[in-house]
Formats: structure tokens, sequence, C-alpha cells
């Protein structure tokens, strides 16, 4: 979270109305429903002076139709593959995102089949993005795989 929270070089993060709006693709609600609604990532969200709208979007979350409002944010939870959260208007354009665990890098299909679509989407959106795989192998094939995409990244 500390990598998150003081990226190099990292472009200005566009706000909608003084408000970031964050998308975690792959969420879990063990892990990090979890960790945002209980403080773990107090200091990314300290970083920038603006209020967050955090969607929470993954087949491995619980539903949960509330939205969680905190000092400074509001958490909203989509138990679905990214590509197909049914988004506000005002959402549908994240300040950033964060991809847990994608399995783009793992070049095993039924690991990657539901994310392609996702990334596609991403891709298109040209907003910052922050994979995050399971070890150095899959993220040397990730690498590979966004320059076939000719895809502006950073290690």
């Amino acid at each position: 979270l500390q990598s998150i929270s003081l990226p190099p070089n990292m472009p200005l993060l566009a706000a909608s109305e003084e408000r970031c709006v964050l998308w975690v693709a792959g969420a879990r609600s063990g892990i990090e429903r979890r960790q945002i609604l209980c403080g773990g990532w107090e200091r990314l969200f300290c970083a920038l002076d603006v209020a967050w709208d955090v969607h929470l979007v993954g087949p491995e979350l619980l539903a949960d139709p509330h939205v969680h409002v905190m000092p400074g944010r509001r958490v909203y939870t989509h138990p679905c593959l990214l590509h197909e959260a049914q988004l506000e208007a005002s959402s549908r354009q994240p300040s950033f995102v964060c991809a847990f665990n994608s399995g783009i890098g793992a070049s095993v299909a039924h690991h990657m089949r539901p994310w392609v679509p996702t990334l596609c989407q991403l891709l298109k959106l040209r907003r910052p993005v922050l994979f995050t795989c399971f070890g150095v192998h899959e993220a040397r094939m990730e690498e590979s795989i966004f320059q076939a995409l000719h895809a502006n990244f950073t290690r």
C-alpha cells in the first residue's frame, strides 16, 4: 500500500466534482473490502486532499447494497466483474484503478478469460492502473502482454 500512496512520477489524478473515483477490481470481501472499511488504506486516502468514491468490484465480494459512508469517502460494493458493473454516470471515469491479481500473466486460459474484457475496458479509459500479481514470473508475462498491446506502462 505504501507504493500506492506514493507512486513515482504519477500524473495528476482526474477528479470529478472534487472527488477521486477509485475502482478496485478483483476485490474480495475478506481482504480489500475489510482493509478499506477498517482503515488500512488511510495513507492513500490522505495522500490527496479530495474526497473519494471507492468502488470495490469483484465476483468474490459478498453482495452489500449499502453505501458505506466515512469521513472523506463513500465505499460501494459491486459483486461482479468490472466490465459487468453498473456504475452511475459520475463513476464511469475513474481517477485511478487497482487491479488485483488479474491472472493476465498466468498464461492459464480459465484465469485470464474473465479479465480480458475488463483489460480492454481499462486500456480504452487511459487512466492510471496498478496491476498486482502473485509472483515475478507472472509480472514478466504481464509486462510482455502490455508491450504487445502497446500499452503505456512502467514497472
